[in-house]
């Protein structure tokens, strides 16, 4: 019987930001990472298959217990441009309301949104350095986002501002978590013995510091001082596991020489049919994982261009798009299979045109392919295929028109300039941009690469 297990994975991760905080899932308190990806599954070992495409936020993963919130992308730009940058920009036009400067950095802490939180930090340090309540908040947002200098300074702010036991607890929380034990000691124990919510857990975070800079025997003495003073700790998980990584490992009773061990495999053992079975299992499992990614990879991007002087309407399969004016472009979402461009208003001249967009079905995974439609077919489509090393040869520059669409393969410039220098760790690499040419067209000078190569007209 063949068991089949998978596992969420996540593709191309960018945006990665990390926050010390506790994980909603397993409970530790830990290096917790947000970042966008593309969602997916790992079957037997091999990564992004279903679902490769789902683009989605993630918030808080754990690598430990791999919790974490999930966002659709679609849904998390929006929280940004609906939530987050409203909040920000409230905030910084009247920096005086206090009430604006809260909301924003209760946000930007509860998306885990640094840069956003540190703009507003700025404003708060600025203008609210006798505001216990906000210093408080900051403090906890220095602390959340690792910023530990910057949290130790607003804590101690807030603690003199209102010495009270949140503001002490907030400012111990930083001190243990960010390997300070010695300065946040005495303040533990006073906290347990004020019945603070969280006592438990404090007591255990001073023991794990210590932990981190090899004083067991110290931890352990922790340990035994929480298990008097708060009955019933040693029964919790944590507690458990925090002991017993402080004590002492058993010397064992292994021979100097080592051990047999039992059922060694013949080095001389023969392939036989089970494992050529296997095999061709695996093989098959992949070539079906494979198949199934090629059905769902992120095909590329589909651009539009004018070549007349003003905008015209069209539609494509049915759905109305405007073609922008000469040396203008247009980005469209467009599937694979037929396309049929046909005019709204037929006095524009501009015939009905139908065609084929596709890629080989296996080929998809590895194809990265750009459509450009020109459905007046005056547009002047250039390709520039410039080369970065010490010394270069002359841009490969190709002029297409005529046509009503063009595609072009791995392009990693669309529509603008290539820039003067990149950073490689090769000695050389080419790059390939595509741009509308045009009389008015500001690139037709010494610092452009197509103006560094005469004209070849393509098809």
């Amino acid at each position: 019987m063949l068991i089949i297990t998978s596992n969420e994975t996540f593709r191309k991760k960018r945006n990665e930001s990390f926050v010390w905080s506790r994980c909603t899932n397993c409970g530790r308190f830990g290096k917790l990472g947000s970042f966008d990806a593309a969602f997916g599954s790992a079957l037997y070992g091999i990564s992004a298959l279903m679902g490769a495409g789902k683009e989605v936020h993630v918030i808080d993963h754990c690598k430990r217990c791999t919790g974490h919130a999930q966002i659709p992308q679609f849904e998390w730009n929006e929280i940004i441009n609906t939530e987050l940058e409203p909040a920000l920009q409230a905030c910084l036009a009247d920096p005086d309301d206090r009430d604006k400067v809260e909301t924003a950095i209760s946000a930007s802490m509860q998306f885990r949104d640094k840069e956003r939180f540190e703009q507003v930090a700025e404003v708060i340090n600025q203008l609210y350095l006798d505001d216990a309540e906000l210093q408080l908040q900051l403090g906890v947002g220095y602390t959340t986002f690792m910023m530990p200098i910057e949290a130790e300074t607003a804590l101690k702010i807030a603690h003199e501002l209102d010495p009270n036991n949140e503001n002490l607890t907030a400012l111990t929380f930083n001190r243990i978590g960010f390997g300070y034990p010695d300065e946040a000691y005495d303040d533990v124990w006073y906290l347990i013995d004020q019945g603070v919510p969280g006592r438990s857990e404090l007591g255990v975070l001073l023991a794990q510091s210590l932990q981190a800079k090899g004083r067991h025997q110290e931890a352990l003495t922790v340990l035994e001082r929480l298990e008097h003073t708060l009955p019933g700790i040693e029964n919790e998980p944590r507690f458990k596991m925090t002991r017993i990584l402080s004590k002492p490992l058993r010397n064992s009773n292994r021979p100097a020489g080592g051990r047999d061990l039992p059922n060694q495999p013949d080095p001389r053992r023969r392939t036989t049919k089970k494992d050529i079975l296997i095999a061709a299992m695996c093989v098959a499992l992949a070539f079906t994982a494979y198949a199934i990614y090629c059905g769902v990879a992120p095909q590329g991007p589909t651009y539009v261009v004018g070549g007349r002087e003003h905008p015209y309407q069209v539609t494509i399969n049915g759905n109305p798009v405007t073609i922008p004016a000469l040396g203008e472009h247009t980005k469209v979402v467009l599937d694979y299979g037929p396309v049929t461009v046909t005019p709204v208003n037929p006095d524009d001249g501009i015939p009905t045109q139908s065609f084929e967009y596709d890629v080989p079905y296996l080929a998809r995974a590895f194809t990265k392919r750009t459509l450009v439609i020109n459905p007046d077919r005056n547009a002047v489509i250039v390709c520039i295929d410039a080369e970065y090393a010490t010394n270069p040869d002359p841009p490969d520059v190709n002029f297409h028109a005529g046509q009503p669409f063009y595609t072009f393969d791995n392009v990693d410039y669309h529509f603008r300039d290539l820039p003067d220098t990149i950073t490689t760790e090769s000695h050389s690499e080419t790059k390939r941009g595509i741009k509308v040419w045009w009389d008015g067209d500001e690139g037709e000078d010494e610092d452009n690469p197509a103006s560094q190569n005469d004209k070849d007209t393509g098809g």
